[in-house]
């Protein structure tokens, strides 16, 4: 998002990547994969990777440094649907 000049926001309690969207009707999100050994790819979309930050215009990327799932962690992660065989 940086790369298409939205403006930066303040940060949003841990989440420290934020923009002020308040001047756009429309905007563009990156897409974001991780790529597992084997082959495996798990595709996030804007759901996964994007929290509304204290205002409605305010955006933030939903990652946050050395903090654990438990605690608020990396909603990317814990709001994905992962399946594996049983």
């Amino acid at each position: 998002m940086a790369q298409r000049k939205y403006p930066d926001a303040q940060p949003f309690s841990l989440l420290d990547t934020c923009y002020d969207l308040s001047s756009y009707t429309t905007v563009e999100v990156p897409t974001m994969a991780f790529h597992f050994q084997g082959g495996s790819d798990l595709v996030l979309n804007a759901a996964n990777i994007l929290i509304a930050g204290s205002g409605r215009s305010q955006i933030c990327f939903a990652f946050a440094g050395n903090i654990k799932v438990e605690d608020g962690g990396c909603w990317v992660v814990a709001l994905s649907p992962i399946p594996f065989p049983l």
